[in-house]
Order: structure tokens, then C-alpha cells, then sequence
């Protein structure tokens, strides 16, 4: 299956907001705030930029092991918005 490209992800705010009210806040997290948290103090990864995707589902927090480069992060943050707010969209309408 082809992957999408940029510009045919959906980045409408109000799935954004939707899917915020329903306490889901999706965000980037460094690769060296993941290495630190892990106990690992890595100060050259700071010049990599490589950053991964952490969703916090009212509480519970789940980080995508997919590694991202800067120009990737927008469109992976939209498309981890689209996903949830299709799931949750289903959940509602049931």
C-alpha cells in the first residue's frame, strides 16, 4: 500500500480539538528527552533531531517507536490526530 502523501493529510483543527476533549493530547518527544528517560545521558544526540511521537490517552502514555526526522513530525502528528479521531468518531456514533 503507498504511503500518503503531505499533502493529503486531513489537518482540520476541530478533529484536533475533538479529539483533545476527549482527554487524548498527541505530542513530539526528542530522542534525547526518550534516551534521558530511559537513564541514558546522550548530549550528541541532541544535533541528530530525530524525534518520536507520544500520545497520553487520559493518563496512559504510549510513544510510537517509529523514528522521525524534523520535516516528518507535522504530518505524523496529523495523521496520529485523523487516527484517533476515526476511532473515536466510530466510538460516538455506535
Amino acid at each position: 500500500m503507498a504511503k500518503k502523501k503531505a499533502d493529503h493529510i486531513d489537518k482540520d483543527p476541530m478533529k484536533s480539538y475533538f479529539v483533545q476533549k476527549h482527554g487524548i493530547i498527541i505530542y513530539p518527544v526528542s530522542e534525547f528527552e526518550e534516551k534521558k528517560r530511559r537513564g541514558i545521558n546522550d548530549f550528541l544526540c541532541i544535533k541528530s533531531q530525530k524525534w518520536y511521537v507520544e500520545v497520553n490517552n487520559n493518563g496512559t502514555k504510549k510513544m510510537f517507536q517509529k523514528i522521525l526526522k524534523q520535516a516528518e513530525l507535522n504530518d505524523a502528528i496529523w495523521a496520529t490526530i485523523n487516527y484517533y479521531y476515526k476511532l473515536l468518531n466510530e466510538k460516538t456514533t455506535k
